[in-house]
């Protein structure tokens, strides 16, 4: 922890808060809107602050960017921007067919941003293990 908030981070410790805890905080704060209660209501808001909190540190000082960080962190947004747009597709395709799938941006934003991190972690953190 202390490394965290004094020292440089790895490349890899710093992928890992900026979209790892993100998208878990992410995903952990669009639960707790689904339901109305106030301990539900304290759990976003402590979930929030770890998702902005996380961002933030991700632009603390830290290793360098190598040439392959830099492909592996573009190939990772660019699978999950494609996976993006199959969703999309893939809902409107419905809306066409009459399957009626009505999802309400305000509950579903916050799944969107944290299955974007979660996704980009992940194939991230799968690139620089085995490589391209």
């Amino acid at each position: 922890m202390k490394e965290i908030l004094c020292g440089k981070l790895s490349l890899t410790e710093s992928f890992k808060f900026r979209y790892v805890v993100s998208g878990l905080s992410w995903f952990v704060y669009a639960i707790c809107n689904l339901f109305e209660n106030s301990i539900c209501h304290s759990i976003s808001i402590f979930a929030l602050i770890m998702a902005m909190a996380s961002i933030l540190l991700f632009f603390r000082r830290g290793e360098a960017f190598d040439e392959m960080a830099t492909r592996h962190l573009e190939c990772a947004k660019a699978f999950t921007l494609d996976l993006m747009y199959i969703f999309i597709i893939l809902l409107g395709i419905s809306s066409i067919l009459g399957l009626n799938i009505n999802i309400n941006f305000q509950g579903a934003y916050a799944f969107l941003i944290a299955g974007m991190d979660l996704f980009i972690g992940y194939k991230f953190f799968k690139l620089e293990k085995v490589g391209e």
